[in-house]
């Protein structure tokens, strides 16, 4: 296999993206069994610089909740390196689903490849989805999806 740096990462997915206006500077992206892995390498490099963890969120019934909806399960259908993160903010659940290939939730705007948040309430009651900045009418939430994505 691939190792991705001196620690003995070894992923089970790896790919590299060329920086925007970057032309010999590459974001490497990887996956392993705990965590996600990104860094930055040139032509020079021999393991990637700047190499960061960002470990797996461990499901609870909230995060199940919020996979069962139609735009996250859209979601999961098109990212290729998605991450979940799980938090409790002022009493409410948030679910956010983005693809690291897109950055992070607070940089995205307003379309579908942005990235999603489902925040609940402590009964489970979801109180709203957003994609990107952008808030969901309730009644698409379990909108069943096109057949071309099913």
């Amino acid at each position: 296999g691939i190792v991705l740096d001196r620690k003995r990462v070894i992923p089970n997915r790896l790919a590299v993206f060329p920086k925007m206006l970057m032309p010999f500077h590459w974001t490497v992206l990887a996956e392993d069994n705990y965590a996600y892995w990104s860094g930055l390498v040139t032509l020079k490099d021999k393991f990637p610089k700047y190499l960061t963890e960002y470990p797996k969120v461990t499901h609870n019934k909230y995060t199940k909740t919020a996979s069962q909806l139609e735009p996250v399960k859209l979601f999961w259908w098109f990212a290729r390196f998605p991450k979940l993160e799980y938090k409790v903010l002022d009493g409410k659940h948030i679910v956010e689903i983005f693809d690291f290939r897109r950055g992070f939730w607070y940089e995205r705007n307003s379309s579908i490849l942005s990235g999603i948040q489902v925040i609940m309430s402590e009964d489970g009651r979801i109180e709203e989805v957003m994609i990107g900045k952008k808030t969901l009418p309730k009644e698409t939430y379990y909108e069943p999806l096109p057949l071309i994505f099913r």
